[in-house]
């Protein structure tokens, strides 16, 4: 008779490549974005530099006060890191997006048919282990209710003739 402990041990061994694979492409789509958003992040603030420069010197030239110019140096900073984090958002969605489409989407196709697994079981055996604030997941549809009891029975199955 086999124990609870080795049929634990032999879930854990068998998806283990899964786990990987999974790990692999969230660390792929975490890079991808972290880079596009800092480059994004940088770009949005140099670029935004030139109109606050001329927005303040119109606000000494027309005051005659450097109050006025400091103050509205003030609100153009909080203005420029508003929309360089606004540019920034943009950027990284879209290069994760882009990294999605163009890399991992191919790449979980050839994985789950080398390890004989259907998308839909794929994605839940991501829904159901990978954390709620997985990059993956977004790009992932979310299984519906009566889906998952089915998908569970077909994840055990698959696991059991992998044995």
């Amino acid at each position: 008779m086999v124990s609870i402990e080795q049929t634990i041990q032999d879930y854990q061994i068998s998806n283990k490549p899964i786990d990987q694979f999974l790990e692999a492409c969230e660390l792929k789509l975490d890079e991808a974005g972290k880079i596009s958003a800092t480059q994004a992040f940088n770009l949005g603030c140099t670029i935004a530099l030139i109109p606050a420069g001329i927005i303040i010197l119109i606000a000494y030239i027309a005051t005659r006060t450097w109050m006025a110019a400091l103050l509205t140096g003030m609100l153009m900073s909080i203005a420029i890191i508003g929309f360089a984090n606004l540019v920034a958002i943009i950027a990284r969605t879209k290069a994760m997006e882009r990294v999605y489409t163009n890399e991992l989407k191919p790449e979980i196709i050839n994985f789950i048919e080398e390890i004989g697994l259907t998308r839909s079981d794929f994605e839940q055996y991501a829904w159901q282990n990978l954390p709620n604030t997985s990059h993956l997941l977004q790009f992932l549809p979310k299984p519906t209710g009566s889906e998952i009891v089915r998908k569970r029975r077909t994840l055990s199955s698959y696991l059991r003739r992998q044995k």
